[in-house]
């Protein structure tokens, strides 16, 4: 039987976690100048805020005081204690038909979606803990912007959604070098022929996979310069597979 990841949480300490929902702020504002409208503060200000203006002494980002973080949250009607909480895992960002751009953390069926937007996703990031096993982080200070339609038309979960930029012509002409293409870590369970992202020889790969009697494995890429591996019973464990690929953007074509 094959492996699946560990899904990692993303870990912040509570300055990033405010200036990253100060840019949230923003984004439903439409800009920094509407949002330091908002906020009775200067645009300079705000910037600081939402950047994180480094201390002349240590060279770090200066924090955000909780009666700041307050005072915010009042005057952009949040309830008390919202720009201390990660909202970047409770759903994505999108882009609406009018140009405006809002997080959308309420989502529980592709159907809530509005009909015309941008969904923003982020970078898949794989790695292996100390114990060996193979994990996940959806980084979200990373997104990149896609057109959602694929959401809605495939019943996708959309926090269930990274993308992985392809480094290699291991899947040409399908998937060329550099096409960013969206991982649906949900999706782990094998369909003969589809493209999933799997782990093995200590990299991430892009791979179609076919089961092969018994349990077994076979493993192929488009580009005949690689060779299919074919994948023992008994080695199938130390196969991870991390995702169906369900979307490609760049020169490719799934």
């Amino acid at each position: 039987m094959v492996s699946t990841a560990r899904i990692l949480p993303s870990v912040k300490l509570i300055d990033e976690i405010r200036r990253e929902n100060l840019e949230l702020l923003q984004r439903e504002a439409g800009s920094l100048k509407a949002l330091s409208e908002l906020l009775q503060r200067d645009e300079s200000q705000v910037s600081q805020w939402r950047l994180g203006a480094k201390n002349s002494g240590t060279g770090k980002p200066r924090g955000m005081r909780a009666d700041t973080a307050r005072y915010i949250e009042e005057r952009a009607n949040k309830p008390p204690g919202w720009l201390d909480q990660d909202h970047s895992g409770q759903g994505l960002l999108i882009r609406l038909a009018d140009g405006r751009e809002s997080p959308a953390r309420a989502w529980e069926h592709p159907a809530q979606l509005p009909e015309v937007y941008t969904v923003f996703i982020p970078r898949f990031d794989v790695g292996q803990a100390p114990d060996g096993q193979v994990t996940i982080k959806l980084v979200t200070t990373e997104p990149q912007a896609f057109d959602a339609a694929f959401i809605k038309a495939d019943q996708l979960q959309p926090t269930k959604l990274g993308y992985i930029e392809k480094s290699d012509d291991s899947m040409h002409p399908t998937i060329e070098r550099g096409d960013k293409c969206v991982v649906d870590i949900s999706q782990t369970q094998i369909v003969d022929g589809r493209t999933f992202a799997v782990y093995y020889d200590g990299a991430c790969r892009l791979r179609r996979l076919f089961r092969l009697p018994g349990g077994g494995l076979r493993i192929e890429a488009d580009n005949p310069r690689h060779a299919p591996i074919t994948v023992p019973p008994e080695m199938a464990s130390s196969i991870t597979v991390l995702g169906r690929v369900v979307l490609r953007t760049g020169r490719g074509g799934l």
